[in-house]
């Protein structure tokens, strides 16, 4: 049987522990994958546990499993920090998705003045429920340890404010389709000193406000272009997180 990920709420700390998996994940394992009883899985907790884990029973819509053996494992995240303004229906989730598969350490969903969707703190409390549930899927699909730390919904503003602490210890770029004579990415990257963690952020469709405009640079942000086309959001958020990851990893494998 393919060796699938599992995920478990509890976290995975030694030989020999009993887990019971409920809910969904429970479902997944017996009716989706049909595993059986003695039949060897894979578990991670999302805190860097990974752990190979046996089906002992099943009973009650849970699924109870012991710790073989503990693999060792690591946080291979980027140190890249998306901003995002919250973007409408599915666009949101596939970005979640993708950032989670690509390694984005922490991600902000943030409101901006030409935002379609707007503060209702019940609704965005299930809308980052449901964030962080897609993110654990796609953390299982791509078989890593650890899925983006996904911040509650908050006004950009607010969202300066918390990064200006940060003032000189990260690279912040924000991509902005009107500012003539901007560099790209990698330009940006090669004449400017650069910091980790690097802080993306994005806007909705509509673009940043004057209000905006004028508030971003003033806290550090560095405006950038990914070309003459104007992309979506959500494309332009993963078009952004590739360059930056390819970056890095090029940065990292020469200083190895």
């Amino acid at each position: 049987m393919r060796d699938y990920h599992f995920f478990s709420d509890h976290k995975i700390s030694e030989k020999g522990q009993n887990v019971v998996i409920n809910g969904s994940e429970a479902n997944h394992i017996i009716k989706v994958k049909r595993v059986q009883k003695g039949q060897t899985l894979t578990l991670i907790d999302n805190e860097g546990g990974f752990a190979k884990a046996v089906l002992t029973d099943f009973r009650n819509e849970k699924a109870f499993l012991e710790i073989l053996d503990i693999i060792p494992s690591f946080d291979d995240r980027q140190e890249i920090i998306l901003i995002i303004s919250l973007l409408k229906g599915e666009a949101m989730d596939w970005c979640i998705q993708k950032a989670t598969e690509l390694g984005v350490k922490e991600i902000y969903p943030v409101i901006t003045d030409f935002s379609t969707i707007k503060l209702d703190a019940e609704k965005n409390t299930k809308k980052i429920q449901r964030f962080k549930e897609i993110s654990i899927q796609a953390l299982k699909q791509c078989r890593s340890f650890r899925a983006p730390d996904i911040k509650d919904i908050l006004p950009l503003e607010n969202f300066l404010k918390i990064i200006k602490n940060k003032e000189d210890s990260c690279s912040k770029i924000w991509l902005w389709e009107q500012k003539k004579e901007q560099s790209d990415i990698l330009t940006i990257f090669k004449n400017f000193k650069f910091s980790l963690p690097v802080c993306l952020l994005i806007g909705p469709e509509g673009g940043f406000s004057p209000r905006e405009i004028k508030m971003i640079p003033e806290h550090g942000f560095i405006p950038a272009t990914l070309g003459n086309r104007i992309l979506r959001a959500e494309t332009a958020a993963l078009s952004s997180i590739s360059i930056i990851s390819g970056f890095l990893n090029h940065v990292a494998c020469k200083n190895n």
